[in-house]
């Protein structure tokens, strides 16, 4: 709420706001932290693959989680999956 004076938040509420969003950032930043760190190997490996062929396309880098993370599944794959499902869609419509 804005003073109708000054148009600045009174201290308290700011204080309030500044604290959830620094904790917002900072728990953000451990999230991306801990899967960095979970995900140190395929990290690795894709750096590797990057140093021989300097590009690494979707489905190579899929090939490489799937190689280290038998059974995970892949948003890619998802989508792959849903994009033949509305090409089915539309073949059996027509």
């Amino acid at each position: 709420m804005k003073s109708r004076s000054t148009g600045i938040t009174p201290n308290p509420l700011r204080k309030k706001i500044d604290d959830e969003i620094n904790k917002l950032i900072n728990d953000a930043y451990q999230r991306s932290k801990d899967v960095l760190m979970e995900n140190m190997d395929i990290l690795h490996k894709l750096a590797e693959k990057l140093l021989e062929k300097e590009t690494v396309m979707g489905k190579e880098l899929d090939e490489l989680i799937l190689e280290l993370r038998p059974g995970i599944e892949l948003p890619s794959k998802e989508d792959e999956d849903v994009g033949k499902g509305d090409a089915q869609s539309a073949s059996e419509t027509a």
